[in-house]
C-alpha cells in the first residue's frame, strides 16, 4: 500500500504530532508499505537517513502531485489542504484528530465561509475519523453515518528502547518527587504548577522538581523558582528520548496541569504510565480519560487544589503504590504495535483491501529515531 501521511508540523519541530507522524511512518514502512510524509515544515533534519520519503513544501500543488501516486491519504491532525486534495483526487482520506474542538471551532465549521465548506465536505467524505481519545472524537460532533473509532496515541518506541537500555544497567536512583514535561507556556499550566509549588514551599515541604521543556515563559519560571526555599526546581531544557526516559525513571510523580491549552491525548501521559508514575492532571476530559484510575485530577487553573493533590501523593504511600500499579496496568493500552495495527487495519478498510498481504510485525523491524521530547 502507498500511504501519504500529511503532517502539517514534522521534525525537527517539537511536539506530539511530529513524533506520532514519525512513529506512523517508521511502523508502516517496517510493515512493507511505501510511505511519503508531506509537511509544511521546511527545515531538513536527517531526512536522507530515514527509511521513508519526506516532501517538505508549503505549496498545495506539491501536495497534489505527491498524492497522485498514493492509495490513501492519512492526515495526522485535520488539514483543510489535505481534505481538499482528497476531494479533488478521489483518494480515500483517513483523519487522525489530535486536538479536541472548542465551541468556537464547531461554530466555525457550520458557517458559510469557503474554508468551512471545505472542512465540512472533507469530514463527510472521510473514510474514517480516528480520535486519539473518546473526548477528542466526541468534540467533533460527527453524525452517525461517519465511520469513527478511538485509538490512543502510542508510547514512543524510542522511549521503550531507552527504558530497556536503562533496565539492563543499574536503574536510576529516585531524583525527583515531581516531573513536568512540555512547552513552557501559560496554556500548559506551568504557572499554576509554580503557584502550587509556592504554597507547598510556604508549608515547609521539601521537594525536588524537574520541569523539562523550553518555551517563552522559561526565564520567568527560572526567576520565580529561584525564590523558593524548600522546593528545588531543575530546568534541563528540551530532553531527547534517552534523557526523557531517564527523567521518567528517576521521578515519583508526573504532573500535567494544562489549563487553556486544549489537549487531545498527550504522549507524555502514555509515557508516564509506562514508567509506573501516578499522574496528577487538570480536569480536562482528555487528560482524565488518558490517566484513568492511575491518577488524581484537580480543577484546571486551581493552584491550591493542585498543591493538595501533590501533598496527598507525597505523603500517602498506600495510595501512591495503588496508583503506580494502575499506571503499569493501563500502559498496555498505549503500546505502539496496538496503535499501528489499528491504523493499518483502517487504511486497508479505506482502500477496500479486505485482507492483509503482508503479516510482518509493525514495529519490531523498525529502527526508532531519537528525537526531542513531545511538548
Amino acid at each position: 500500500m502507498k500511504v501519504l501521511i500529511y503532517s502539517h508540523d514534522f521534525l525537527p519541530v517539537l511536539g506530539g504530532v511530529p513524533i506520532v507522524s514519525r512513529i506512523l511512518a517508521e511502523g508502516l514502512t517496517a510493515a512493507g508499505h511505501e510511505v511519503v510524509i508531506f509537511t509544511t515544515t521546511l527545515a531538513n533534519e536527517g531526512d536522507a537517513e530515514r527509511p521513508y520519503e519526506i516532501v517538505r513544501s508549503s505549496w498545495g500543488a506539491t501536495l497534489f502531485a505527491a498524492s497522485r501516486g498514493a492509495d490513501v491519504i492519512l492526515a495526522n491532525g485535520f488539514s483543510r489542504r489535505a481534505g481538499l486534495v482528497a476531494l479533488f483526487t478521489g483518494k480515500p482520506l483517513v483523519i487522525i484528530h489530535q486536538m479536541a474542538d472548542k465551541q468556537g471551532d464547531r461554530a466555525y465549521r457550520q458557517s458559510a465561509r469557503p474554508s468551512a465548506l471545505v472542512e465540512r465536505a472533507s469530514f463527510a467524505a472521510a473514510a474514517c475519523h480516528i480520535g486519539v481519545s473518546e473526548a477528542c472524537l466526541r468534540s467533533k460532533d460527527l453524525d452517525g453515518s461517519t465511520r469513527t473509532t478511538v485509538v490512543y496515541n502510542p508510547i514512543d518506541p524510542a522511549i521503550l528502547a531507552s527504558e530497556q537500555a536503562l533496565s539492563s544497567s543499574l536503574p536510576p536512583a529516585t531524583q525527583y518527587d515531581l516531573l513536568f514535561a512540555g512547552r513552557l507556556i501559560d496554556g500548559k499550566g506551568v504557572h499554576v504548577l509554580l503557584a502550587a509549588l509556592r504554597r507547598l514551599d510556604a508549608d515547609g515541604c521539601a521537594l525536588r522538581v524537574c520541569i523539562a521543556g523550553t518555551g517563552p515563559d522559561a526565564d520567568r519560571l527560572h526567576a520565580e523558582s529561584a525564590l523558593l526555599k524548600h522546593v528545588t526546581v531543575d530546568f534541563p531544557g528540551a530532553l531527547d528520548r534517552e534523557g526523557m526516559a531517564h527523567a521518567y525513571a528517576s521521578s515519583r510523580l508526573f504532573v500535567i496541569p494544562s489549563s487553556t491549552h486544549q489537549e487531545g491525548m498527550p504522549l507524555v501521559v502514555a509515557e508516564a504510565l509506562y514508567f509506573g508514575l501516578p499522574i496528577i492532571g487538570s480536569n480536562q476530559e482528555m487528560i482524565v480519560e488518558g490517566m484513568g484510575a492511575a491518577g488524581l485530577s484537580f480543577e484546571s487553573g486551581n493552584a491550591a487544589a493542585l498543591a493538595d493533590k501533590i501533598r496527598t501523593l507525597v505523603e500517602d504511600n498506600d495510595l501512591y503504590n495503588q496508583l503506580s500499579r494502575a499506571a503499569q496496568d493501563r500502559s498496555s493500552q498505549f503500546l505502539p504495535d496496538h496503535f499501528l495495527s489499528a491504523v493499518q487495519d483502517i487504511l486497508y478498510e479505506a482502500t477496500g483491501d479486505s485482507h492483509r498481504t503482508d503479516e510482518r510485525p509493525l514495529y519490531s523491524d523498525a529502527s526508532p529515531q531519537t528525537d526531542p521530547a513531545p511538548n
